[in-house]
This record gives structure tokens, sequence and C-alpha cells, in this order.
């Protein structure tokens, strides 16, 4: 004898189903969180934080001397990604793509200091200058590099603090990049030695 249920009742039941492992698992997240104290101490271990000052090229040096190992290994990466992609030796993809813009002229005319900032990165690392300006051109690549891929979306937030009186503004942006990128992320603290600010 076949027996059938009113579907008010199939539709009640898997409500509460579904609401009380909803709550089982809100409350284990909640548990789990609240047993875990989050020290600043803690905070700073948990990232690779690489502290850095001087000049902006000096700035650049040890960031290319401190992580020299990472460098190497990210941009083999970021190398063969661009031949797969592109379909030419990554050599001459960066020679072809730099020689056909004006984005390094524009760098040297109008945030000079950056560009001190990439010549120490490449002399710490050990890596040609025209590789390492290269790399720092990714949304650019992405963009113009003549081939299409699916749109990357970047989020930014500010915090002013002038009309709280705070002394300290805070800005950040994410990029949203393949995932061979994500094992290498770090936490610059630089100390600039014209402005006297640490960032």
């Amino acid at each position: 004898m076949k027996t059938s249920f009113p579907i008010q009742f199939l539709l009640l039941f898997l409500s509460l189903f579904l609401f009380a492992c909803g709550e089982e698992r809100a409350n284990h997240t909640q548990n789990d969180l609240s047993q875990t104290e989050v020290t600043p101490e803690a905070q700073e271990e948990s990232f690779h934080v690489v502290k850095l000052s001087g000049s902006n090229y000096e700035i650049g040096l040890q960031h290319g001397q401190q992580l020299k190992t990472e460098i190497h290994e990210m941009v083999a990466l970021w190398e063969a990604d661009i031949e797969l992609n592109y379909q030419l030796p990554a050599e001459e993809f960066i020679s072809k793509f730099l020689a056909s813009t004006h984005y390094v002229d524009a760098i040297k005319k109008w945030t000079p200091h950056l560009y001190e900032e990439i010549k120490g990165v490449s002399e710490g690392s050990g890596i040609q200058l025209n590789k390492i300006m290269m790399y720092q051109l990714v949304d650019e690549m992405w963009n113009n590099g003549g081939v299409v891929f699916e749109a990357h979306h970047c989020s930014s937030i500010g915090v002013d603090n002038r009309s709280s009186g705070g002394l300290v503004n805070y800005i950040a942006q994410n990029v949203d990049v393949t995932p061979f990128y994500h094992k290498y992320q770090v936490l610059l603290q630089i100390e600039d030695e014209a402005t006297q600010t640490v960032k």
C-alpha cells in the first residue's frame, strides 16, 4: 500500500532540519572563534613581514635581497604563464611589450621614485631590470597583451582618520591574481626616508 505525505509536511520537515544544521554549524564556528585569542604578536607571526627602510633604491634593494628566492620562483611561474597564454617565449613577449608601449617612460616621468625602487629590486634579486619592470605591469599586460581574459576586478578600501583627529590614514587594495601567486604573499613594512613615514 502506497502512503503519501502532504507536501506541506515535507517542506516543514526539511526547513526544521536545515535550520537545525545551520544553527549547529553557527554554534560550532562561534565556539571555535571564542576560544581563539589573536594577539598582535600572533597576527604578525601569521604573515611573512618584511621590514624595509632607506631611500627608494635602498628599499627596493632590501626587498630584492630578502625575498630573492621567492622572487626567482614567482618570476619563473609568471614566465611559464606568459608562454602558456601568449604562445611566445617569455623573453620575446617582454621585449615586444615594453618596446610597443610607453609605460617605462611614463614611470620615469611621473613616478621616478618608484622607478628607483624597481631598480633596487632588480639589483637585489639579480633579475634583469626589464623583466622586473614588466613584472610590475601585470594589469597592463592583461589589458594590452593581445589576449582576452575574463575580466579581473579588484577591491579598494580607505579609512580617513582626519575627521576624528587621527594622524594615520589607511588605504589598501587587493589584486585578483592567478592562483600561483597566493603562496608568496608578504606584508611589507616600509619606513620611507624622504617622508619619515611608515607604510
